[in-house]
């Protein structure tokens, strides 16, 4: 039997990461707009490594909201921050990008990505449907536990200092411009650096949110 096709790590961590950078975004409102961007196209992305086509209804059931808590608290952390030329203002982003709440948002939203992979490449799409399919991921991200995805998140940072400011700027910029898509593109190296750390540190993750997802939808 062929094994099972899998959306590439990469570009998982890539949307997982994404939203935590909208927030420094200096035009109101913006932020959750592209947030709701990136993860619509997460969801079609997935879906279309499994040849799978959703409804526009089906991707915004599937999709996740915007956090607007943690929105506000990306807002207030940032507060100040954002009227900083890009130079200072890169310097003092990981002040925040390290916070608890920012690695717990990275963390669900890399398992709402795997949890969705998992589902349209077993099959459980098309024999749940997506209503279910969707309950079931939601009861799994309510007690999904984000610690073994920190170093991820960690790692993501590290590559984006290692870039620098210009290479932030280039996200942002595709942010104002609600081009989500290029900046997917180009926050390409922060997504190969997740990927490459949960390899080494989290191997067993995608075999366990597997096996929760399974128990929730009545699959063996």
């Amino acid at each position: 039997m062929d094994p099972i096709k899998t959306t590439p790590e990469p570009l998982l961590g890539t949307f997982a990461v994404l939203p935590a950078l909208t927030g420094f975004l200096p035009v109101p409102l913006l932020d959750g707009i592209i947030s709701r961007q990136i993860a619509r196209r997460m969801v079609t992305t997935v879906a279309g490594t499994h040849y799978l086509t959703l409804p526009e209804e089906e991707v915004k059931l599937l999709a996740s909201e915007p956090d607007e808590s943690f929105l506000d608290f990306l807002k207030g952390a940032a507060k100040g921050l954002l009227l900083f030329p890009i130079r200072l203002l890169f310097r003092a982003v990981f002040l925040i990008l390290d916070a608890k709440e920012v690695t717990d948002l990275v963390g669900r939203a890399y398992a709402r990505s795997v949890l969705l992979d998992i589902g349209f490449g077993e099959g459980w799409y098309m024999r749940h449907g997506a209503v279910k399919l969707g309950q079931a991921v939601e009861q799994v991200l309510t007690t999904v536990d984000t610690r073994p995805t920190q170093h991820a998140a960690s790692a993501s940072w590290k590559m984006l200092k290692k870039k620098g400011p210009d290479f932030f700027s280039k996200i942002l910029s595709a942010f104002k411009e609600r081009k989500d898509d290029a900046a997917a593109s180009e926050a390409t190296p922060l997504g190969e650096a997740f990927a490459q750390a949960i390899a080494q540190g989290a191997p067993a993750l995608r075999a366990s949110l597997r096996a929760t997802l399974a128990r929730a939808l009545g699959e063996p």
